[in-house]
């Protein structure tokens, strides 16, 4: 069975050392390296260095079958990683896609609704993929601490595993399944209260 790889961003490929734009550092709001220069930079780049995302699809042997959804923040570095990792897949041949979580950046006036969206973007993903006869698999490695927190806890309740590598290690640790469980009649039973925290600003 194809696979359908649902993989948040992090900054990573910017940020680690040991690369031409080593140093580069959001806070001081440095410009991004040449799109190019990455991408050239990427290609020849060790998967298991190059960044936390590479490193935890190359434990997933990751291949022409599956599919690919890049998950980025809705910050300037965040796509720019996205399209970097998209690019350098696309063009071995795996079929790939970028989505921008839209409001999740570092502000945190609109970190809620940027989770909220991750939940929205995620769940359609799993649908889609699964209509498609695809296994969805998360790759919770980058982004932020809350949004792979939360990917982790849509993955027990949508029955989807989760997986993660900590830069230090080179074996793919696949996370336990919660023991959780989605019931629908309880939505359905009170869809009043979730309508109203739904729609709420809180």
């Amino acid at each position: 069975m194809s696979r359908l790889i649902v993989c948040t961003v992090g900054t990573s490929l910017l940020s680690n050392a040991d690369r031409p734009w080593a140093g580069w550092n959001p806070r001081r709001q440095d410009p991004l390296p040449d799109a190019a220069d990455v991408a050239l930079w990427l290609e020849d780049a060790d998967a298991a260095a190059a960044s936390a995302e590479t490193n935890t699809l190359r434990a997933l042997d990751v291949g022409e079958a599956d599919r690919l959804a890049f998950l980025h923040s809705d910050t300037s570095e965040g796509r720019f990683c996205a399209e970097r990792l998209a690019t350098l897949y696309a063009r071995a041949g795996v079929p790939v896609e970028t989505k921008k979580i839209g409001k999740l950046g570092y502000g945190a006036d609109h970190f809620s609704a940027g989770l909220k969206a991750l939940v929205d973007i995620t769940i359609s993903l799993v649908r889609t993929g699964r209509e498609r006869g695809q296994q969805p698999i998360f790759c919770a490695t980058g982004g932020f601490k809350a949004e792979i927190a939360f990917l982790n806890l849509i993955g027990a309740l949508l029955g989807v595993e989760v997986v993660y590598l900590h830069e230090l290690h080179r074996e793919l640790v696949r996370l336990p399944q919660l023991p959780l469980s989605w019931d629908a009649a309880i939505v359905a039973r009170h869809q009043d209260f979730f309508t109203w925290i739904d729609g709420e600003l809180r």
